[in-house]
């Protein structure tokens, strides 16, 4: 769920045809020396089909689809609006996986590396900065289970992929499933101080860590500087210090239902800015896959700057339109409805001061469940309101 993704819009003016927006019925531009200028009509016509909605995802999440008048969907554009090639682009995020290599996950593992394989091998996934670690750490010296150093410098280092899709598959299927204990303090504080130190060179980008596990953290370390290492509320705690300081995002994979190990899971995904899935015994492998690409999702972001105009020219507040391209490359022109009163459609972030266009429920959900999603301005043709 780079999840972790955000996006933001990107304004590539490759052409004087595209640094226009008017409508074909007429209508000018001041720039900010009083000069005018006309859009190039035809330049970027609204396309069929502006109208057929196209959720990508199917609109799964909060607020449910939004195909059809009731879920904000447009119309298409007037012919002769021309577009900005304005579209979104994601910020960088950087995914580690933390995954769990205890004995009891041995009747887990060929999902664990069917579910990366998946997720590794999926075009959304394209451009996501990934490293794995194991825990128990291969190298982790007896006597020393406290040592967090093993877990900050990841045994599959950090990198884009698709290129390092093949070092993480053979780091899986070179290990086993059967070191002794679950050591996720140390574990987890080695990732925190990674993802702090990689925020503090990179502020812009995001930082999610995944744990994947069957259970909760036992038996060693029980305790490491002093503290309860195998305290679910202690490791809580340091998910919470993780994102509250340094923003640094936890989500937890579970492949256990004992009760225990489900507040567990809850509890230190919660408290880390994240949320948990469990996988069951029931097709684990798709499943497990389906809960990386949540994670994936959930790093994108659902609010857009909105493009300057070429040329120093003013913005027409009243002239914006939003158009959504699913993965799947269906066209939505999309409605504005103030106070995202509609689902599916959006809003201005300030009405009074507006510096972002932010995406209302099922939309915001399916542009997040649909890593090859886009987004763009229209300029020049009056808001359609809903």
């Amino acid at each position: 769920m780079r999840f972790p993704s955000r996006w933001l819009l990107v304004v590539a003016l490759g052409s004087p045809l595209l640094a226009a927006g008017a409508c074909s019925s007429g209508g000018t531009k001041v720039s900010d020396d009083g000069s005018t200028f006309a859009g190039a009509t035809g330049g970027g016509a609204a396309g069929a089909g502006g109208s057929t909605a196209g959720a990508g995802a199917g609109g799964a999440g909060a607020g449910g689809g939004f195909s059809g008048q009731d879920g904000g969907v447009s119309d298409a554009l007037p012919e002769g609006c021309s577009t900005i090639d304005a579209k979104a682009t994601r910020i960088p995020l950087h995914l580690y996986l933390l995954v769990d290599r205890s004995s009891s996950m041995a009747t887990r593992w060929e999902a664990v590396k069917a579910g990366v394989s998946a997720f590794l091998d999926d075009k959304a996934s394209v451009g996501i900065d990934v490293a794995m670690t194991p825990f128990p750490a291969v190298n982790q010296q007896p006597g020393n289970e406290c040592d967090f150093a093993p877990y900050q410098d990841p045994a599959v280092a950090f990198g884009l992929l698709p290129a390092n899709k093949s070092k993480i598959e053979g780091a899986l299927a070179a290990m086993s499933p059967n070191g002794f204990g679950s050591p996720m303090y140390p574990a987890l504080l080695g990732a925190y101080t990674r993802g702090a130190d990689t925020l503090k060179q990179q502020p812009g980008d995001a930082f999610v860590v995944l744990l994947v596990t069957d259970g909760s953290p036992a038996p060693q370390p029980a305790t490491c500087t002093g503290v309860d290492a195998l305290s679910p509320d202690v490791i809580a705690s340091l998910a919470e210090k993780a994102h509250g300081q340094s923003k640094v995002r936890t989500f937890v994979v579970s492949f256990s239902k004992d009760s225990d190990d489900v507040a567990f899971a809850q509890l230190v995904s919660q408290k880390g800015g994240g949320s948990a899935v469990f996988v069951d015994g029931v097709d684990p492998d798709k499943k497990f896959r389906d809960a990386l690409a949540t994670v994936r999702g959930e790093g994108l972001g659902c609010e857009f700057p909105i493009p300057a105009p070429p040329g120093g020219m003013k913005i027409d507040y009243t002239e914006v339109n939003v158009r959504y391209t699913a993965g799947d490359g269906k066209v939505t022109d999309l409605a504005r409805s103030p106070g995202c009163a509609a689902d599916g459609a959006w809003d201005y972030d300030d009405p009074a001061k507006p510096t972002r266009i932010k995406l209302c429920g099922g939309l915001c959900a399916a542009v997040k469940a649909d890593g090859l999603a886009q987004i763009e301005a229209v300029l020049g043709c009056p808001t359609i309101i809903k």
